[in-house]
């Protein structure tokens, strides 16, 4: 999603080759954001390469097509509910805060109700009402990633499960 919204935002700021320009912002952002979420740690983790490897070729691919962007848009009306990277003031870190999507699906005739699930680094489920002013009330809940746990394996490297 971040890829096509970047290239959509390239192309109407008149960029030549606005693909190629969101491709090497995703690289650059992604790559970072995965350094400081990394922290320093010299053992190779396969999360960090599975993001950058595949998820990230395999999403921006998707996102590509009109008919998958058109139905997480008018039918899904997915969008992004990241926190901001912050500064964490008790020891200095510069903390990343993850990425947090919502889905939203009608029920209701005049799409006002919504069913909704938030999703990231956590996991919730609920409503949500909008009024005709485009405001929106949500009510959810659901799980919460507490802190990275190192997991077993048999190889070099090094594996992150959230729990």
């Amino acid at each position: 999603m971040h890829f096509r919204a970047t290239e959509e935002w390239f192309r109407y700021h008149g960029f030549g080759l606005p693909k190629l320009w969101s491709l090497g912002t995703m690289v650059a952002y992604h790559a970072l954001s995965e350094v400081v979420e990394n922290r320093g740690n010299e053992e190779l983790s396969v999360d960090h390469l599975a993001d950058l490897l595949i998820f990230d070729p395999l999403g921006m691919l998707l996102f590509s097509s009109d008919k998958v962007c058109g139905f997480f848009a008018d039918k899904l009306n997915l969008a992004e509910w990241s926190m901001q990277p912050a500064v964490n003031i008790r020891n200095g870190n510069l903390e990343n805060m993850g990425q947090f999507y919502v889905v939203k699906y009608p029920v209701s005739q005049q799409k006002d109700w919504h069913l909704m699930v938030h999703f990231g680094l956590h996991g919730m489920a609920g409503v949500s009402h909008r009024w005709d002013n485009g405001d929106a009330l949500s009510l959810a809940g659901g799980f919460l990633a507490e802190e990275l746990v190192r997991a077993e394996q048999q190889d070099t490297g090094m594996v992150l499960t959230r729990f």
